[in-house]
Order: C-alpha cells, then structure tokens, then sequence
C-alpha cells in the first residue's frame, strides 16, 4: 500500500502546455475570469495583465483572448480623462491585432463629467487613430453633460470614417455643438 509520501513521489509532472487544448482552456476560465456581475476595475495601479498570461507566448496567445472576450471591464475616466483608458488600449493591442472583439464589454464611466478640454483631448486622440471605445452613457445621462458628450463624438466619428475633414474644422464644429449643449442645459450644467 503507498503511503502519500510515495503517491506523490510516483506522480509524473503535470506541465500546463502538455495537456489537452481543451483542458488548458478550462483552466484559463477558472483562473482568469470574474463574475459577471462584478466585473474587472481599472485603475492605474491595477490595469497589469494577470501574471498567467505574462507567463510566455503560448500561453499568452491562448489566454488573452478569454481573459479579454469573457470578463467585463470597468474603467474610470473621471472628467473624461482618457489616459487610463488610452493605456488599458494600448496594453490589449495585442488582442485587437488578433480579431477579439472587447469593445462592447468596456465600460467607461464618465458621469458628471463637465472638462471641455478633457473630452476635446479624448476626441482628438480618437481622430488620430489611436482606438478608443465611443463615448455612450445611455440613456439615463441624455439630459447632462454625458450625454452631449456622447453626440458631439457620434459627429466626430462620423467626420473621421469619412475622411471629411482636417482636426481644426472638427474642432470648429465641436465648438459649436458645445454652445448649443451648454444653453440646451439650461443652467444644469456648464462646460469647465
């Protein structure tokens, strides 16, 4: 009879990369992905890649894509302030080399934002071609800053897909969809 000193000492090595794909994906589903309904943060001090996916390429190739396809990341642009989200993008350039679509499981929180020059910063780095999600609230910010916000980007981006025009124009029309926004509002809120 073994005793489990001798069970172990029997056992072969187990390396990740020998066993079944199958396998290794159910692995990386239970060490890489959150509940649903919580969700990933991000923040500057916690946007790193998890430690199994800095592991080797392999790996890498096969993990990222669940890790970035399945979970739900959370990302605060206070005041859309775009940096940390410029810099989660740039991190998963990797993936979106690859044809993973995350884009619809990002979401950015840009409340109460009011900084002209945050969100013209935020839509001049989209019209450089640098990937950034779209600035969409939902419904529930239709009526604040968010809200215009949201469709002074649709302008933009539409001027981008098009091709239709230089930065300075853009930012001329900008200008003026923010005067409009702003008296829209009311006095319930006001560009800073």
């Amino acid at each position: 009879m073994a005793t489990i000193g001798t069970a172990t000492s029997q056992n072969s090595k187990c390396h990740l990369l020998e066993l079944p794909a199958e396998l290794r994906n159910r692995i990386y589903r239970y060490s890489l992905l959150e509940d649903r309904q919580s969700g990933i943060d991000i923040y500057p001090q916690t946007f790193a890649q998890p430690p199994l996916i800095r592991t080797c390429n392999q790996i890498r190739a096969e993990a990222s894509s669940i890790y970035y396809s399945e979970n739900t990341f959370y990302v605060d642009a206070p005041d859309f302030d775009h940096r940390l989200l410029a810099a989660f993008y740039t991190q998963i350039q990797y993936v979106l080399k690859h044809g993973v679509y995350i884009g619809a499981r990002i979401h950015v929180d840009n409340r109460d934002a009011t900084s002209w020059s945050n969100l013209v910063a935020y839509i001049k780095t989209y019209f450089d071609g640098k990937p950034l999600p779209a600035i969409d609230c939902g419904p529930q910010c239709a009526t604040n800053s968010c809200g215009a916000a949201h469709h002074i980007f649709k302008v933009a981006k539409l001027k981008v897909v098009e091709g239709s025009c230089s930065w300075e124009e853009l930012k001329s029309t900008m200008e003026i969809m923010k005067d409009m926004a702003e008296e829209q509002a009311d006095g319930r809120w006001k560009w800073t």
